[in-house]
């Protein structure tokens, strides 16, 4: 797995969700994309995606 680096402030509310749909599962979705995850979490968008 490469690691890849965003800029500040890629992390929007479109692109988590658009991200998390990648994954059937929150622990894929933690696992898989964790910054994306955390950034979910702090916005509060994790309820809804579940």
């Amino acid at each position: 797995m490469a690691n890849q680096k965003h800029p500040y402030g890629y992390w929007t509310d479109e692109r988590i969700i658009e991200e998390s749909k990648k994954y059937k599962t929150t622990i894929d979705f933690k696992i898989n994309a964790p910054t994306a995850y955390k950034k979910a979490n702090e916005k509060k968008l994790i309820k809804g995606m579940t």
